[in-house]
């Protein structure tokens, strides 16, 4: 391992960069911000990066300083020559992104479903240092309709996913992962949570659920009208009535 200063030319992305999203040189925020950064304070930390037989040199840590090194038009960047297989340089990769928010998760869960080749999740995860169920839960991520996928990669929080990655493990085919994500469009994180685990995996019984928290935004107080019938605290007068306007919300409420 050494560090010196390679120029510009000679420096390639590699293909086991976990930031693919980047690695086809679209213009990026992020590339900006440090390329200000970099002009203003210099370079703070080297990139690492691995020899290749051609006398050139794949980046394995460090694509968005060397994207910024290029905007700023500079000849040379300090780096760390390490030589590495292309595993090593995946993991490497993915630990030093693994908490970034330019990553997108489905870039992650892809990185993941690479190292897990040949090896068991809880084997990658005390390798990484991570838990098993954070590797879980981004590969399920990849069962998803690619529609779905698209839509996990603008996701920018953790629990922003919580709900696609309920429809992945219950709903099989992309057919009913599209309808399902369609039925809970416009619900809170938590109340779509709520319908897929009512629904656990039927279709129809997602509906169903979708419409009892719709009636509850509509009716506060929808939970305790449910037991109205059969309350004795509530005069029949009050019931009766309560129990008319949520009849008339049910008969009017559009079907299919």
């Amino acid at each position: 391992m050494v560090e010196t200063e390679i120029e510009i030319e000679k420096l390639e992305v590699s293909p086991q960069n976990v930031r693919k999203e980047i690695a086809k040189d679209k213009d990026d925020l992020g590339v900006d911000e440090m390329a200000e950064s970099i002009r203003q304070t210099g370079l703070l930390q080297p990139i690492v990066v691995r020899p290749r037989p051609d006398g050139k040199y794949e980046i394995v840590i460090g694509q968005l300083r060397y994207l910024a090194y290029k905007k700023l038009g500079l000849k040379k960047i300090r780096a760390v020559v390490q030589e590495m297989d292309d595993r090593t340089a995946l993991k490497q990769s993915l630990t030093e992104n693994l908490l970034s928010i330019d990553i997108s998760p489905m870039e992650k869960a892809r990185a993941f479903e690479e190292l897990c080749e040949g090896r068991t999740q809880t084997e990658v995860a005390r390798e990484l240092g991570i838990s098993q169920a954070t590797i879980s839960n981004y590969l399920c991520l990849l069962k998803l309709a690619p529609e779905l996928q698209v839509k996990a990669s603008s996701m920018d929080r953790t629990s922003q996913l919580q709900a696609l990655r309920r429809i992945s493990r219950d709903f099989k085919s992309h057919e009913e992962q599209l309808g399902a994500a369609k039925k809970i469009e416009g619900l809170s994180q938590k109340e779509a949570l709520y319908a897929l685990e009512q629904a656990r995996g039927d279709i129809k019984r997602l509906e169903q659920a979708v419409g009892e928290v719709a009636l509850k935004s509509f009716l506060p107080g929808y939970d305790l009208c449910r037991g109205l019938e059969d309350c004795p605290l509530v005069p029949k007068e009050v019931r009766e009535k309560v129990l008319s306007i949520v009849r008339a919300y049910k008969s009017k409420k559009p079907k299919g």
